[in-house]
């Protein structure tokens, strides 16, 4: 908990008090859909879905499989008869032992924007990636 309060610190102004591990595998929808098992999979009190993912192979893939990861915890939420408003924010934060950003940051926060404004129709997803800065 202490990890993520402190990666979080920049955007998630009020720090996690509990968290309640939840079941790692996401729900297949159809029998022939991909399935997705996550590394560690919490909710803290107020409903915050966090997903850490710890990556040491670079399979030239992590920005798409982080965002599916995350479209499908945000999906997992609402049930039939469930109204959109009760959808709650979802995090991922990717710890990487390779580059995968184009810039030396060690430490690089990415959200839904729009191109030109930069303006945020929702804060719902969010992904941190902790990473190799080129040596």
């Amino acid at each position: 908990m202490n990890f993520l309060n402190e990666a979080l610190r920049e955007t998630v102004p009020k720090p996690f008090v509990s968290l309640t591990l939840l079941n790692p595998q996401l729900d297949k929808n159809a029998l022939t859909d991909k399935q997705a098992i996550l590394d560690v999979r919490a909710q803290n009190e107020d409903g915050k879905q966090v997903n850490l993912e710890i990556q040491v192979s670079n399979k030239y893939d992590m920005p798409k499989c982080s965002l599916y990861y995350a479209a499908k915890m945000y999906e997992e939420q609402l049930g039939e008869g469930q109204f959109y408003k009760s959808l709650k924010k979802v995090i991922s934060i990717n710890i990487l032992t390779f580059n995968q950003i184009a810039n030396d940051r060690f430490h690089n926060i990415y959200h839904l924007r729009e191109d030109h404004t930069g303006e945020l129709p929702l804060d719902d997803i969010s992904k941190f990636i902790f990473g190799a800065a080129e040596a």
